[in-house]
């Protein structure tokens, strides 16, 4: 790794951190093009209980600080799960400002996939994406815990006009609950709220709060605060 990457990956301090979270740290580092966004990297950090799975070309493009399986009892429900990090071929991880993701997380991606995640996003404990296309998650966004976000069935149903993977965008604002499922070619606009273990399998328009198996709106026109 070049000294100028090593210049750029500050540790952060506490009780989870050691030997194994650095060398894991660098690793992943190691496949990292730096980005500028007018933030900066300020820091990059692998948790050192998390497995990984990198294939030989993938793309990391951090363009802030990116926390992935720390313990923060403050933030997020803690657990003792290891989480995952798999890329596969030419898959791409893009941060765009400080994201947060709890222990025992799973993040894939699949060939030539891409999951980009914005500025303050904080993600909790046990959630889950599976990427074998593209998601996108906004700004300011919150994803509780034991949330999976998958944009492929992986099984292909025979009929035509069938597509086994579609995008999912998550708007800015947008605040998942605790246990939701979020489906393949859905689009949450921005400052929505998704009520604990709903079925998001249709798109949700923007300021709204869903609820359900599958979700519908349940109310029109919401603000939240965090």
């Amino acid at each position: 790794m070049s000294g100028r990457k090593m210049s750029k990956l500050r540790i952060i301090v506490n009780s989870r951190i050691g030997l194994r979270t650095f060398l894991k740290s660098a690793h992943v580092y190691s496949k990292t093009k730096a980005g500028n966004n007018g933030r900066g990297l300020s820091a990059f950090l692998v948790d050192g209980n998390t497995k990984l799975l990198l294939s030989k070309n993938i793309n990391v493009v951090n363009m802030g600080s990116f926390w992935f399986g720390i313990d923060l009892p403050e933030r997020f429900q803690p657990t003792e799960d290891p989480s995952l990090l798999q890329m596969l071929e030419n898959s791409k991880l893009i941060i765009n400002g400080e994201v947060l993701i709890g222990s025992g997380a799973s993040i894939r991606l699949y060939e030539n996939a891409t999951l980009e995640i914005g500025n303050k996003v904080a993600i909790d404990s046990r959630s889950k994406i599976f990427c074998a296309r593209n998601i996108k998650i906004g700004d300011n966004s919150l994803i509780s815990w034991e949330v999976e976000i998958r944009d492929t069935d992986y099984h292909r149903v025979i009929r035509s006009g069938y597509e086994v993977s579609k995008p999912i965008e998550i708007g800015n604002h947008v605040w998942i609950g605790s246990r939701v499922t979020i489906l393949k070619g859905v689009t949450i606009g921005g400052g929505s709220v998704v009520a604990c273990g709903s079925v998001v399998n249709r798109s949700v328009p923007e300021n709204c709060l869903v609820a359900g198996v599958p979700a519908r709106i349940k109310r029109n026109n919401i603000l939240w605060g965090k």
